[in-house]
């Protein structure tokens, strides 16, 4: 290690490191040489002044070290304490949007079948009004998989002849309708849309038949007093009526005893049966069929998804189309159901007619984004959503919030989501939550997808999450910058000339680093990442702080996990660029490649840095030291590989340990990086300037054995392996006594003589020794 960094004084007192210019010698008492008296003033001024100049440089160094050690995001997004949920956050979005992004084709057509258009008249079979063909209702039977509940419904339809079936569109209530209707009556019918259940007689009803009506979302209710006459006439004509209808509050006390909610069957049993029916129509294609019940993609398909697929399947084949991949064809058939949901929009009047479908949608799509969030997180900026939709849709209103208007329940089911106890983080711990999330994962990318394909909804949308990504909560703020990475993966050229770059030049970082955060997001895109690289490189050349710091961030996700000796090498020269100014983001940036997997090119740029003859990348590299050293287990986002034949159960047992300090957990578990690992935080302990930080470091090490015995040994085995003489076992030894007789939490005395035992005698002390 170069002079300014390492301890040469081995008399020095036990707390004494060495100077940053430890090459200088100490300056030497007066002589008495017999040289003039005056002369000798003179000498001895001039060596005070040289010795008091070294001592405000080195004062100058630990105090730029201490600040540089300091959190990069204070800033941007206050202290560590108020981050606690950011993880929680972020691996939300990575097990649901993400995981179905990486599945998703730019739309339009697979195979022979076009998704953005209707499979054909099969999906309108029974809808016309008047008498369903008996034909129908037998494909029906064929086909149909009862979901839970389906005995009961038969046996409330029975007693009253009114049913009302609740649920979201698409989940198979019409065809529950129909095979509950032709179980219990002669004959099926529909009625039409301008039906008015209030006006219907027994002159409109046939005897012993059985009628379908679909309730429109929002329309007023009949009065109970109506809904009693109206069950009346049916049970006088001995018929029997199943209304469909979406959640609504309103419903509860008009078809009071009534109300069922119809829930999704179960996918797999409506693929397999639906794979049973087509064998016995087409057994020529038994051979595909059969291969798509085993190669079933997974997730909450609704009966029209499942016959879809098989649809297509089947014209695949017949058309010599290659096979295509079921789990894209899968998250595009999300995409296609979900704009059902939002396709009537465009016809809605601006006036407050069409405030309450305006509203949930807003909730579907802040659900899209903040997906797996607390409720009342969710419902907050779904109405801040809907006020903005609402007044760019009609600039002169100024629209009002309902609010005594109880819809929680209801927006929920409506958008095949629900709620469930769940917790949110706060600090080391959780506090109790009520948590809303989609039943199908593909659902949020598929709302994301079709509102952006809505030009100009895009602006509103983008200036909603920009003011998302303000908030204080991680939970939103996390899940808004990724959102917007997303976005910007879809349309680079758009958002990131209307949003990023302007956002990375800001002088705000919090906007800095939602840039950095999109960046990152949008680089998951393969096609995006060569062009999000090609950005931040030549964001490190530029002369702005901004954008070097934006940079830097970006660097520190998972896009400079991709290339990391590069990007290691880039923050480098950011991390000494204008004597030091972007070290704390530089350093930071490194240490979470680190965290995030890339431990091997992380050690070799280190040993590179700490050899390098300029003090401002030596000063780098103890910075990622202390980092990565100052880390327990439990602060990691991410799994991440310890070595090239790393196994998750190795990963499993390495989350056990989360008061472990990393670095201990990692030697523990893979004993040829101990070494490597020592002599790391052996230049860190000798370190003049980053003494306060590494001493600080090292008595959390000491300390992680009081709440976890079971790092006792290893964090012992650690410190042996620090002291490699008697001055870096005396500075040990001092950090260890002071522990001791601290007077508000003293370290045990079993432990400390352990660690004692271990550093005097440079040993290890196994549990079986000790």
């Amino acid at each position: 290690m170069a002079d300014d960094d390492t301890d040469t004084d081995t008399d020095s007192t036990p707390d004494q490191q060495a100077s940053d210019d430890a090459g200088e010698s100490k300056p030497e008492g007066k002589k008495n040489d017999g040289k003039e008296e005056g002369k000798g003033k003179d000498d001895k001024k001039a060596d005070d002044k040289k010795a008091d100049d070294k001592k405000d440089d080195e004062q100058e160094r630990r105090e730029q070290f201490a600040e540089a050690a300091g959190d990069p995001l204070a800033d941007a997004l206050g202290g560590s304490s108020s981050r606690a949920g950011e993880s929680q956050a972020y691996r939300s979005w990575i097990r649901t949007v993400r995981a179905s992004a990486a599945a998703f084709v730019g739309g339009g057509n697979i195979g022979v079948l076009n998704i953005t258009t209707g499979s054909g008249s099969t999906d309108r079979r029974g809808q016309a009004p008047g008498p369903v063909r008996s034909e129908v209702l037998t494909e029906l039977v064929n086909r149909y998989v009862p979901p839970a509940g389906y005995d009961e419904f038969v046996t409330r339809l029975s007693s009253t002849r009114l049913l009302v079936l609740r649920g979201a569109p698409g989940t198979g209530r019409t065809a529950t309708g129909l095979r509950l209707l032709d179980r219990l009556a002669d004959s099926v019918a529909r009625f039409g849309p301008d039906t008015d259940l209030r006006a219907l007689t027994t002159a409109d009803l046939e005897p012993q038949s059985g009628y379908l009506y679909e309730l429109n979302p929002g329309s007023v209710p009949p009065a109970p007093a109506e809904v009693d006459r109206l069950r009346d006439c049916l049970a006088e004509c001995g018929c029997y009526l199943v209304l469909i209808a979406s959640h609504d509050i309103r419903h509860r006390d008009s078809f009071d005893g009534c109300i069922a909610d119809c829930p999704l069957p179960d996918p797999e049993e409506v693929f397999r049966q639906a794979v049973e029916y087509e064998l016995s129509r087409l057994p020529g294609k038994e051979q595909v069929l059969r291969q798509a019940a085993i190669t079933r993609p997974g997730g909450m398909q609704t009966p029209a998804e499942v016959h879809w697929l098989i649809d297509h399947l089947i014209s695949t084949v017949a058309n010599s189309h290659p096979a295509v991949d079921l789990d894209v064809l899968n998250s595009d058939l999300a995409t296609r159901y979900v704009s059902a949901w939002f396709e009537p929009l465009a016809g809605l009047p601006t006036t407050t007619e069409g405030d309450e479908q305006v509203r949930l949608a807003s909730f579907r799509i802040a659900l899209a984004v903040l997906n797996d969030s607390p409720f009342d997180l969710v419902a907050k900026a779904a109405e801040e959503l809907a006020e903005t939709i609402l007044i760019t849709r009609s600039p002169r209103r100024k629209p009002g919030r309902p609010v005594f208007a109880r819809h929680r329940e209801d927006y929920v089911a409506n958008s095949r989501a629900s709620m469930a106890p769940g917790t949110v983080k706060y600090l080391t711990v959780t506090a109790p939550a009520t948590i809303v999330s989609f039943d199908d994962d593909r659902l949020p990318l598929a709302v994301l997808r079709q509102v952006w394909g809505l030009h100009n909804l895009r602006d509103p949308l983008l200036s909603w999450l920009e003011s998302l990504s303000n908030d204080r909560r991680p939970q939103v703020y996390v899940r808004a910058a990724l959102a917007i990475g997303l976005l910007t993966s879809w349309d680079f050229s758009y958002t990131f000339h209307e949003r990023i770059e302007p956002w990375a030049m800001s002088e705000e970082p919090r906007r800095r680093w939602v840039a950095a955060v999109a960046l990152d997001e949008a680089s998951q895109n393969r096609d995006v990442a060569p062009v999000v690289r090609e950005i931040l490189d030549d964001w490190c050349e530029k002369d702005s702080l901004a954008l070097r710091w934006t940079a830097a961030i970006a660097l520190g996700y998972d896009l400079g996990l991709r290339d990391p000796d590069n990007t290691l090498k880039e923050l480098r020269k950011l991390g000494s660029w204008q004597d030091g100014k972007l070290a704390q983001m530089a350093s930071w940036a490194a240490a979470r490649i680190f965290v995030r997997g890339g431990v091997k090119p992380v050690i070799e740029a280190l040993g590179a840095w700490l050899d390098d003859d300029r003090r401002l990348v030596r000063q780098l590299g103890l910075l990622v030291i202390w980092r990565i050293a100052d880390m327990k287990v439990g602060e990691l986002e991410d799994h991440f590989d310890l070595t090239d034949a790393s196994a998750d159960g190795r990963w499993t047992r390495l989350a056990n340990r989360k008061r472990w300090p990393l670095l201990v957990a990692l030697a523990d578990e893979d004993p040829a990086l101990l070494d490597p690992y020592a002599d790391l935080v052996w230049y860190l302990t000798r370190s003049a300037q980053a003494e306060e930080k590494s001493r600080a470091t090292l008595k959390r090490w000491m300390r992680a054995g009081k709440k976890d015995p079971t790092c006792i040994g290893p964090v012992g085995r650690f410190l042996a392996l620090l002291g490699d003489d008697k001055s870096d076992r005396e500075r040990l030894l001092h950090i260890l006594r002071s522990l001791r007789s601290d007077r508000d939490k003293p370290l045990p005395g079993p432990i400390a003589d352990r660690f004692e035992l271990a550093i005097e005698r440079n040993i290890h002390i196994t549990d079986q020794q000790a």
